[in-house]
């Protein structure tokens, strides 16, 4: 199976020779349309994210990079540290996670506060907590279907 005329294995070596030896990259995935590349250290290719903006280019795939679950903290403890990095003023209503995908989903009525300026609160979690923030905007009415869901995909993450 080919990716735009290279290999799996093309593609997986030409990632591997761009991204630094700092980052310590555990391992890639092809999940449809993009490539997952698993890191020890997600905040190197984060703060430099031209490397992977070269890479895409030449792949011409999306590329998304987790955090080896590994490293990342425990749920609780990102947690916490989500509360007293995002600035009160954002009004979160939910912290949830994906464990498979290494995400935690931040719910506030103001997600640009949980941004913050060019990204930076978001830099600081994955610094801090090594999960990938996902930020949504809490709905105006709660939905029990919409929590139902969230707590299911959290549940069954493992099978995923």
């Amino acid at each position: 199976m080919t990716t735009g005329g290279k290999s799996k294995l093309e593609v997986s070596q030409i990632v591997l020779q761009k991204i630094p030896k700092e980052a310590e990259v555990t391992r890639i995935e092809f999940e449809g349309p993009a490539l997952a590349v698993y890191t020890k250290r997600p905040e190197i290719l984060i703060e430099q994210s031209s490397i992977i903006a070269d890479i895409v280019s030449l792949i011409r795939k999306r590329i998304v990079v987790r955090s080896d679950p590994s490293v990342r903290l425990p749920e609780e403890e990102t947690k916490k540290t989500v509360e007293e990095t995002v600035p009160k003023e954002a009004e979160i209503t939910s912290i949830n996670f994906d464990p498979s995908l290494g995400e935690v989903i931040i719910d506030s009525k103001k997600p640009g506060l949980v941004i913050g300026k060019n990204g930076a609160v978001l830099q600081k979690i994955v610094r801090e907590t090594k999960w990938r923030p996902r930020i949504l905007r809490s709905s105006a009415i709660p939905s029990k279907i919409i929590s139902h869901m969230r707590y299911f995909l959290h549940s069954e993450s493992k099978e995923r």
